[in-house]
């Protein structure tokens, strides 16, 4: 197999990814009462109408983000279609995205307040904040290579 072909399989399967999470992504928001309500009934200590609201809050505060992120990951899809991976325009994509884990990160951390395992999701989305932001630093720092390069050239 060449190169050409693993890179153009490599993207689609990033694309199909990201559709699967979106699926899933509008799946809870459009069944997030009924999960929450069964999620309430299993659950030991939780299950009244203070926790449903508390617990519905955090989900679609999160998904809002979730879905601000799923499109920028969208465009910087496109972009490395394209071949335009290292460009303001992904450095961008990447720094959105990075906010929208740390805002995940913080609405869950203040969500472990009434639900302490809450705090290992605000571990885990502000990691995950911290790796792409990492990335679109290291974005950043190979643009302005190149553009310095451009010029010597």
């Amino acid at each position: 197999m060449n190169p050409k072909s693993t890179k153009k399989y490599s993207l689609w399967f990033s694309q199909a990814c990201l559709i699967v999470f979106a699926l899933l992504l509008l799946y809870l928001d459009v069944r997030g009462y009924w999960i929450v309500r069964w999620f309430l009934g299993v659950s030991h200590g939780h299950g009244g109408t203070r926790d449903c609201i508390l617990f519905m809050t955090t989900i679609y505060c999160c998904s809002c983000c979730a879905w601000l992120a799923v499109v920028q990951l969208w465009l910087l899809l496109r972009l490395v279609a394209k071949g335009d991976a290292f460009s303001g325009g992904s450095v961008r994509c990447l720094r959105i995205t990075s906010w929208c884990c740390f805002a995940v990160a913080l609405i869950t951390l203040v969500s472990a307040l009434y639900y302490l395992p809450m705090a290992l999701l605000a571990l885990c989305a502000g990691f995950m904040g911290a790796i792409v932001r990492i990335v679109a630093n290291t974005f950043e720092s190979a643009l302005s290579m190149r553009e310095e390069l451009n010029l010597v050239v």
